[in-house]
């Protein structure tokens, strides 16, 4: 073989070796990447997890309104009808929600009337995409929601919105839900935020 012969074969390999390289990174680089990169440096993510806690108030408006409210500073005067606390996590999945789970306990101020309840079974319209944004993401849809275990509402109009990666506002129908919440949201933190490596997202502010 003379030497013109070697430097092609050489030659032939080296390239085919490069392409090879260069598939394999771009089909890994493709498989992992999860968000896309978009004009000004703005990340939107097609895969994520954030989970959180739910810190909310319920106020008795009529209470909240009145003078009796403001006279007598003492527990059974404060506007506040429930205290309501738990945890709350969604999962999206290339931009379709897999799940979005809510569990969180409701209870009076002096101690009575404590519940439970459990919001699941999230549907929405599939050929709208969800998305993660520096500015959080919304999305609205049904939800199933029980109390103590046992159903109590079915396909309640619901409402989502996470700001910052830093808060969660919950609003749900008053009419599906017979008003329980009395046409407040609930509302909660964002702890963790992950992609589809599991990787932090956006650091919340703290």
């Amino acid at each position: 073989m003379t030497n013109t012969m070697k430097v092609l074969v050489y030659s032939g390999c080296v390239v085919l070796l490069l392409n090879q390289s260069v598939s394999y990174l771009f089909a890994q680089t493709s498989s992992s990447n999860p968000l896309i990169e978009v004009e000004n440096n703005t990340r939107i993510f097609e895969t994520f997890s954030v989970t959180g806690l739910i810190s909310s108030l319920t106020v008795d408006k009529e209470l909240a309104n009145s003078s009796s409210s403001t006279s007598n500073d003492n527990l059974f005067s404060s506007p506040v009808d429930y205290i309501e606390a738990g945890n709350w996590s969604l999962n999206v999945v290339d931009e379709k929600i897999r799940t979005f789970d809510v569990n969180f306990t409701m209870v009076h101020p002096d101690g009575s009337d404590w519940h439970y309840h459990e919001i699941g079974n999230f549907q929405s319209d599939p050929d709208v995409p969800v998305l993660l944004e520096n500015d959080g993401t919304t999305f609205e849809g049904t939800t199933d929601i029980g109390e103590d275990g046992m159903d109590k509402w079915f396909d309640v109009q619901t409402s989502v919105s996470i700001s910052d990666l830093n808060t969660i506002t919950i609003f749900l129908d008053p009419v599906d839900t017979e008003n329980h919440f009395n046409s407040q949201p609930i509302y909660g933190i964002v702890t963790s935020s992950v992609d589809v490596n599991g990787n932090p997202i956006f650091r919340s502010k703290i």
